[in-house]
């Protein structure tokens, strides 16, 4: 049983072995794709920052680690909204990283959408 339809959403990025060939992998049904299919078929989203800054932590908690801030207009890709209006979104640490950290934003501010 899946638990709702973030299954759907809950992927990570492995190697498919014998190769190096990266690939995402479904948490729940093990099932394998590609970036691009993934954002094709709508269960992630790309959007843009919509505040002048917005913090990027560790976890849902507010209080957890901020690990980063991304200015207004950075492209992120929201993987899935939380119940408490939070985000989960993909943070690579550099360029093609092939093991990115899945981090939390606040999807809403005092003037509207963070996203």
């Amino acid at each position: 049983r899946l638990g709702g339809s973030r299954g759907l959403c809950d992927w990570n990025r492995v190697s498919l072995p014998p190769s190096e060939k990266l690939i995402w992998r479904n948490a729940f049904t093990g099932s394998q794709s590609h970036l691009d299919e993934i954002l094709r078929s709508e269960l992630w989203k790309i959007a843009f920052v919509e505040v002048p800054d917005l913090a990027i932590r560790e976890r849902m908690d507010p209080r957890s680690r901020q690990l980063t801030t991304l200015r207004h207009g950075a492209l992120v890709i929201a993987e899935w909204v939380a119940p408490g209006a939070c985000v989960r979104v993909i943070l690579p640490g550099r360029p093609e990283d092939p093991r990115p950290q899945h981090a939390w934003a606040d999807l809403a501010a005092e003037r509207g959408a963070t996203l």
